[in-house]
């Protein structure tokens, strides 16, 4: 049998004040980046995309986001150190029978290997992609060097902007990365759109 150590016993007597302590922080979060996911819903309606049926709004998961763990419930064999606060938003736009389809992504991660706020932009066009590699790299180019930055994804489809959280995580960081990423990857990717 496998005995607790210190720290398994100082965890589980203080389990509920971390548990108050994540509800009340994740929350707070939540308000800050709420008022984002409307932002970017009135723009891209302005621009005369239509927002399609993809939508999560504080979206929480714990302890894992797999997908298929919501049916089955949650096993001990599946849980991974994570905590994610998400925010989808899908968008299309049709242009000569050709649907444009894009998702943006935004939030709070933290796992393994990351501790972060960030916005991403995917296209998922069913169409060979819309955004090649030469504008995603340019769009990359364009933000500034304080801030995290990279093309990801099996095609290389998404681009993301995002920083580490540490003692300078402020209100204003978060509005200064969400407007980076409307500079620097929506609004000119809405216009190599058109």
């Amino acid at each position: 049998m496998e005995n607790l150590s210190a720290l398994n016993t100082k965890c589980l007597a203080n389990m509920p004040m971390l548990l108050e302590s994540i509800c009340t922080t994740t929350t707070k979060l939540a308000k800050i980046l709420s008022p984002y996911y409307d932002s970017l819903k009135k723009e891209l309606e302005q621009k005369g995309y239509n927002i399609t049926d993809r939508v999560e709004r504080e979206a929480i998961y714990v302890l894992g986001h797999n997908e298929d763990y919501k049916f089955r419930g949650l096993s001990i064999y599946y849980i991974k150190p994570d905590i994610m606060l998400k925010y989808l938003l899908s968008f299309e736009k049709t242009k000569r029978n050709n649907p444009l389809k894009f998702e943006i992504e935004f939030g709070y991660i933290c796992d393994e290997s990351q501790n972060v706020i960030y916005f991403q932009l995917f296209e998922t066009s069913e169409k060979p992609k819309i955004l090649f590699d030469d504008f995603l790299e340019e769009r990359e180019q364009s933000i500034p060097n304080e801030w995290e930055k990279g093309i990801w994804g099996e095609t290389n489809d998404n681009i993301y902007v995002q920083f580490s959280l540490d003692e300078t995580l402020s209100e204003e960081k978060i509005n200064d990365l969400f407007n980076v990423f409307k500079e620097h990857i929506l609004l000119p990717t809405i216009k190599e759109l058109k």
